[in-house]
């Protein structure tokens, strides 16, 4: 065979112009095509050794990161417990605050009709007001502790729990066939608030870690 290196040279300024060109083009196709086969043939033993040693390196690896791997996913469980249960008492927290705010403005207000009744027109109208800034009130909520190194992410999500009870549409979005990432969108954009027959939403939590 002339030498190959030649012949891909020759390529370069190879033209087709006649059924003899065509015909001496497709010997020398067959020759380029026999020639990557025998440079396939020569590498192939030594990829196919290489690829070998790079599994069971790789298998090592996984063996001895394993107790590792499981440390680090029992103690991040833990974490994102805590996480969980602290998101759980400041939720439950808010609820009381918004419910002391509610229930100390009725009082007020029924304050409010009973003075006017008493003819106490001025304090009347101080307890209204009083009762309107009581239910607008801001109540500051504890700086949230960061640890460092540490990063939490929060993300609403959707889960279905009883299937047949889900619409086929909600909101203008199609829901049928049922479609976790659909739910998911809704979740995330409505921060759980809204309300689908069949579906829960919650707010999951993912915990990263830094390697210091």
């Amino acid at each position: 065979m002339e030498d190959l290196s030649l012949v891909v040279q020759q390529i370069n300024t190879f033209t087709v112009a006649t059924q003899q060109d065509y015909d001496n083009a497709a010997e020398l196709c067959k020759d380029v095509k026999a020639a990557i086969k025998k440079f396939e043939d020569k590498w192939k033993p030594l990829k196919d050794a290489a690829y070998a040693s790079w599994k069971g390196l790789c298998a090592e690896e996984t063996t001895a990161l394993k107790p590792y791997r499981d440390a680090e996913t029992i103690i991040k469980s833990k974490m994102t417990d805590f996480q969980r249960k602290k998101m759980e008492e400041e939720r439950l927290q808010r609820e009381e605050q918004e419910r002391w705010k509610r229930e100390e403005a009725e009082r007020l207000l029924q304050a409010a009709t009973q003075a006017a009744q008493e003819g106490k027109e001025e304090h009347a109208d101080y307890l209204v007001e009083m009762a309107d800034q009581t239910q607008h009130m801001v109540i500051e909520q504890p700086k949230a502790i960061k640890t460092a190194g540490t990063a939490v992410k929060t993300t609403w999500k959707a889960r279905i729990v009883n299937d047949s009870l889900v619409p086929v549409t909600f909101a203008g979005t199609m829901l049928r066939p049922v479609d976790v990432g659909t739910l998911d969108k809704l979740a995330k954009a409505s921060k759980g608030s809204m309300t689908i027959p069949g579906v829960e939403f919650y707010e999951d939590i993912s915990l990263a870690v830094s390697r210091g």
